[in-house]
């Protein structure tokens, strides 16, 4: 096999490790027709034009005249669709009176179908997360200033790069929620590989390098504290116990930086609940509004 060949096998490998398999990403999921109630919310299906490919996603919003005052952009993790994975978070946040805006990052879903997983790079996912959010702001005329960046998973990586780079442009959102968010690749891929600490660590930073990236939430969390120091920031995740894989007392995101509004929520489930995608620890979502973080912190 030619070496060239050779690489590229590797890196879709290691990439779909990352990212889940062609099947996950296209498991044909909608949120109309799944199990979640959302009779007190208005599902609507939306497409966002992304160069040549189209990003595919839902606006959740509550039964009533829209509300933009308030809007959450839900960045979902990976091996699975974003709807999958929004629906009790964008049940509760329309009961709440906000709409939730969640969008399946090209090569997922019905996003980008024309692409496969050694072509899904962490700088193409950036840039569908700002697509998302000029989206929010030009065709559903959120306020920049009302917006909350929500990253669950793997998607913890793109909310605080999209809030680090907003802020240090002078437009920083609402506030942003890290639930159960990875630290980097380098740690999330050793965490799943069934080798040695130092070895799985050395696997974990060349899988890194492989698939195009290092999703290091923990470095944008710095950029976002010296742009915006008393930005509203919530942690949350489930418990290693449980199977909470990136749990905070494994990822450490929550001791980054001295934020003057920070809030911890850490709750007792797993990663993914049993038989679905969907988060952990989704009751109770933070509005990071007024003087407090959220409504409920421990």
């Amino acid at each position: 096999m030619p070496k060239g060949v050779r690489t590229h096998v590797l890196s879709r490998a290691f990439n779909e490790m990352a990212i889940g398999g062609e099947s996950g990403r296209h498991d044909g999921f909608d949120p109309r027709t799944g199990s979640i109630d959302f009779s007190a919310s208005v599902i609507e299906e939306l497409g966002i034009a992304q160069g040549a490919d189209r990003l595919a996603g839902y606006l959740y919003r509550p039964l009533g005249p829209p509300n933009t005052r308030r809007l959450v952009i839900f960045f979902s993790g990976s091996h699975g669709l974003n709807a999958a994975m929004a629906g009790p978070l964008a049940k509760a946040y329309n009961l709440g009176g906000i709409a939730v805006l969640g969008v399946d990052y090209r090569g997922f879903g019905g996003s980008g179908d024309s692409l496969n997983g050694a072509s899904i790079t962490e700088a193409a996912i950036y840039k569908d997360a700002r697509a998302i959010y000029r989206y929010a702001v030009t065709v559903l005329g959120a306020r920049p200033d009302g917006i909350i960046l929500y990253g669950f998973s793997l998607g913890g990586a793109v909310a605080a790069k999209l809030a680090a780079d907003l802020a240090e442009e002078g437009a920083r959102p609402a506030g942003i929620v890290l639930h159960s968010s990875i630290r980097d690749m380098t740690h999330a891929a050793a965490g799943s590989l069934p080798l040695p600490g130092p070895l799985a660590l050395a696997a974990g930073w060349f899988g890194g390098i492989l698939t195009g990236g290092s999703y290091n939430t923990a470095a944008h969390l710095r950029r976002l504290f010296r742009a915006a120091p008393d930005i509203p920031v919530q942690f949350r995740g489930g418990s290693a116990e449980a199977g909470d894989d990136l749990s905070l007392s494994r990822t450490k995101l929550d001791r980054i930086g001295h934020f003057t509004r920070r809030s911890v929520l850490n709750g007792n489930g797993p990663h993914q609940l049993a038989g679905s995608k969907y988060a952990a620890n989704t009751e109770n979502p933070p509005f990071l509004t007024g003087s407090k973080a959220c409504p409920k912190t421990n």
